[in-house]
Formats: structure tokens, sequence, C-alpha cells
């Protein structure tokens, strides 16, 4: 993780963050560790903080584009350091903890390009704070057709560290009826944050994962063949799991469509079946592209 020169002496406090953070560069304690090699800060203005992100095969899926969980993880850390460029009556000294991130996905960004960042900071409470955030394709003029990877799809999943392979070893698949799939997730070190609970965008990527395949279990009139693209994912956080744990994911289709569909997810401690997350999670049919 970078900082700009002006930016550092502007805002101390972003600095001390950025180096906490590149002092963990030789190696992937926790999850946003994944990412943050690749993020460069590049100009802060009151209540707005402006980032670059290069985009890589590891942040991708198999269609080459970066993946859902990877964009959400991005934009959580992005956002949460915004917090500290707030110079209104109440400023934080800490980022907090997050209690929603939404994202809607409007087109994908390949590897090798580079995305820009816009954070701004709308309101900053004495508990609560809400930051809007836009993510640009910084390489726009270059992007190719959004499925033009697909042909190569089954290679690239062999040959390739994919974002998703991230939490896939600790998934497991243990129940499925028409519309609805049930996972179990285990919660380890590399998953969670400075806090010790597991991270936000790696929460947003588990739902990704688990709830796409729910689409797959869909008994009305549509079946799809692929899980397909995705068109938006909001999240709410409740409470946190820790390394160790065991995470039941449920995951029901409450749409399959000609095009579109919808799923919604929970997220319970099995130790104790508190809920600790939910999600909508919105879908885009691509069978006729592949």
């Amino acid at each position: 993780m970078k900082i700009n020169a002006k930016v550092a002496q502007t805002y101390p406090a972003l600095k001390e963050l950025v180096e906490l953070y590149s002092s963990r560069k030789e190696k992937s304690v926790f999850w946003e560790d994944k990412v943050h090699g690749e993020l460069n800060i590049v100009d802060a203005l009151p209540n707005k903080l402006i980032w670059e992100f290069q985009v890589e095969e590891k942040h991708c899926n198999q269609l080459g584009n970066i993946h859902g969980g990877c964009v959400a993880t991005i934009i959580d850390i992005c956002s949460s350091f915004a917090i500290l460029t707030y110079e209104g009556k109440g400023g934080w000294s800490l980022v907090g903890v997050s209690t929603e991130l939404a994202v809607s996905y409007m087109s994908g960004i390949a590897a090798g390009q580079t995305c820009r960042l816009e954070c701004d900071v709308q309101r900053v409470g004495k508990s609560l704070a809400n930051i809007y955030t836009k993510v640009y394709n910084e390489d726009a003029k270059d992007y190719p057709y959004l499925y033009q990877s697909a042909i190569q799809y089954k290679e690239r999943g062999e040959k390739n560290k994919l974002w998703q392979e991230q939490v896939a070893n600790e998934l497991s698949l243990i129940d499925a009826e028409p519309n609805k799939i049930i996972w179990e997730f285990e919660v380890k070190d590399k998953h969670c944050n400075i806090l010790k609970n597991i991270h936000g965008g790696c929460v947003a990527t588990v739902i990704d994962v688990c709830s796409s395949f729910a689409i797959l279990t869909g008994k009305g009139k549509h079946h799809w063949k692929f899980v397909g693209v995705s068109t938006g994912l909001s999240v709410q956080y409740f409470i946190g799991m820790k390394a160790g744990q065991i995470a039941r994911i449920e995951c029901e289709a409450q749409q399959v469509g000609k095009n579109l569909g919808s799923v919604y997810a929970r997220i319970y401690n099995k130790e104790d079946n508190r809920l600790c997350y939910s999600s909508t999670h919105g879908k885009y049919r691509i069978d006729a592209r592949l």
C-alpha cells in the first residue's frame, strides 16, 4: 500500500494506517493483505479520498474480470480509510467497523487494468458514518468485450489462482433442496481483520460464491446452466465471527428469471445459531454468451 507524499503530510492519521498495512508486506496475515499491495492513495480532500488499484489475475474470477467479492473488499478498505479525511465536528481517530455494505456492479474490470476509487464521506456522527464510493475503470477506452475471455473459462480456472480460491477450501456444501442451498464455512485467521473477526470483504466474498450456486437449484420455468454474474450485492453486518468458528450459510433463490435472478442469504454462527450477516444478491444470466 502506498500514499501520495502530499496526502501523507496533510493527513498524518492516514499515513500511520498505510504504514501499518505496509509493514505486513512480506506476509499475508489478515484478509485485507490480499489486496493492500496493489492499493495506492493518490489524492485526498476534506471528506474525500481517491485511490488507484491495480487489478491482477489473483483478484479475478474465471471470466477474467475482478471478482465481486474482491470489489467489495477494496471498497470496504478504501471507504473506511476515507473516514480519516473528515474535518467536521466529532471526527474519528479509528476507521470503525462495518454495519452494511451495498455494491452495485455495472461493468467488469479485467486483469492488468487500473481502477480509480473515489470515496466521499457523506456523514460522520458520534457512532455511525456513511461513505459513498464510485469505482471507475481507468483503462475503459481499452476495455475488451465483457465475455471475450469466456472461451477459456475452464482453462483459466485450472491454471490460475482465482479470487474465490481464497475461501473455497473452507466451504462445504451440506444440503440442497428446490430453490435453497446450505453451506458451512470454517473461519480461519487468513479470513480475519486486525480485530480478529472475519473481514467484511471476506463475508461478501463467501456470500457471493455461495448465493451464486443457489441459482442452480431454481425449480421454476427458467433453468440456468451457469451461475451468472453479479448485478448487486447488499450485505448487512450484525455480529462478528472469529477464527475457529463455523458459519452456516443458507441461500434462498427468490427469483430465477430469463435473465435476472435474486438470492437472499443468511449467515449463522453454528455454535449458538445467532444470525451474524444477511444479504441480497442480484445475478445476470450469461448462458447464451458461453
